[in-house]
């Protein structure tokens, strides 16, 4: 079983993110953490997350194998770097930042970490992308 905290309880984790995770079966959705308490407990009500926090830091406590940084561009640079420092594999949803610099702190935490560092762009995989590339190649 694959351990997975989601940080951040906005629109992409409800519509896209955790309803594709529950469809897996080897993931538990162990614990969320999000700046707004009340948000973070809706989603854990809805998508059945145990554990729901309002610190970060007792969050990444929980020694989870991956993090699912989910919230707004302008933290994910806290986020992603603390859930490396803690221990786990990060996926990001885009943009990693807008500031070269801060892509460059995260990326260098991943490789001192040893974790993986996965930015998420959901048009990557798409048939049409797919296609172009094979056309322009």
């Amino acid at each position: 079983m694959i351990k997975i905290g989601i940080i951040g309880a906005g629109g992409i984790a409800r519509i896209a993110i955790l309803p594709a995770l529950k469809q897996i079966d080897n993931i538990e959705l162990s614990g969320i953490y999000n700046r707004t308490f009340e948000k973070a407990q809706e989603l854990a009500f809805d998508f059945q997350i145990p554990f729901c926090y309002k610190d970060l830091d007792k969050f990444l406590s929980q020694k989870y194998d991956a993090v699912l940084v989910l919230s707004s561009p302008e933290v994910h640079k806290e986020h992603v770097i603390s859930a490396l420092q803690a221990g786990s594999h990060v996926f990001c949803e885009k943009p990693l930042s807008t500031s070269l610099n801060e892509v460059e702190d995260m990326v260098a935490m991943s490789k001192k970490a040893n974790k993986k560092l996965m930015v998420g762009f959901n048009r990557r995989y798409s048939p049409f992308f797919l296609k172009s590339e094979r056309d322009i190649c």
